[in-house]
Parts: C-alpha cells; structure tokens; sequence
C-alpha cells in the first residue's frame, strides 16, 4: 500500500513544481519593446505581474504563474500562465524565448497564445509570435 500512495503522491508533486508562483531569479524581469503592425508595444514583466500592451491586445498587471522551460539547442523558453483573464486581453499563455548566439549577441521573442491549450499544442497558427528587444 505504501508503493501504491508513493507511485501517487510523487508525480502529483513534480506537476506541482513544474508550474510555481512567480518566485525565483530566473524570471527574466524587465521591458520588452516590439515593432511592426501587430508587435508595436510593450511587455513589462515585474516579480508578480506581467503587462502586454500590442496594437491588438491589452493586458494590464495581471498575476501569473511562471515556469522555466530550459534550454532547448540554444533558445531559452520562458512560460507565463496568466492567471485570470481582463476585457481587452486576448492572452492566457506568454511564453518568452531568449536565443544567444555564437558570437554572445542575444535575441528574444515574445510569444501570446489565446488559450492554455493552445500553448501546450503549441499552436502557432493561434498566436502572436513578436520580436522584441530587451
């Protein structure tokens, strides 16, 4: 019984930490700028909140749940679940890739997703994928 309760407990605790609040260094706070027709705007990342504003969206400090995905053949995947939704704001999934270079130069892509799942599919036809300078 007790293999049982552990085989249970143990993945329900790893999906746990798979998703954390917003605690930790790694979150890469800061202002994002983006350009072109659908990018022109700003991200702001704070500890707590994250803050898109695009010519099509409008997500204001909303609460989100933050995940490091890793380093995936040189992109670093950044995860914003955001936590509830607000009039204006087509995004319930921000995710932010950071790619550095041979020669050290960085660059970052943000990417919003209309839905949770979308995100998970990774959904691309469904999203919003902007360059953006840090």
């Amino acid at each position: 019984m007790k293999l049982f309760r552990t085989s249970i407990v143990l993945p329900l605790a790893a999906a746990a930490i798979a998703i954390t609040p917003a605690i930790g260094s790694d979150i890469p706070i800061g202002t994002y700028e983006g350009g072109g027709r659908a990018c022109t705007g700003r991200l702001s990342i704070t500890a707590k909140t994250l803050s898109w504003h695009t010519s099509f969206s409008r997500c204001d400090r909303l609460p989100y749940d933050f995940a490091n995905l890793g380093d995936n053949k040189g992109v670093i995947t950044y995860l914003f679940h955001l936590k509830h939704s607000q009039p204006g704001c087509l995004y319930r999934s921000v995710e932010l890739h950071r790619r550095t270079a041979p020669d050290g130069s960085t660059t970052w892509e943000a990417v919003g997703y209309l839905t949770r799942e979308d995100q998970e599919a990774k959904r691309l036809d469904q999203a919003l994928a902007c360059p953006v300078v840090h």
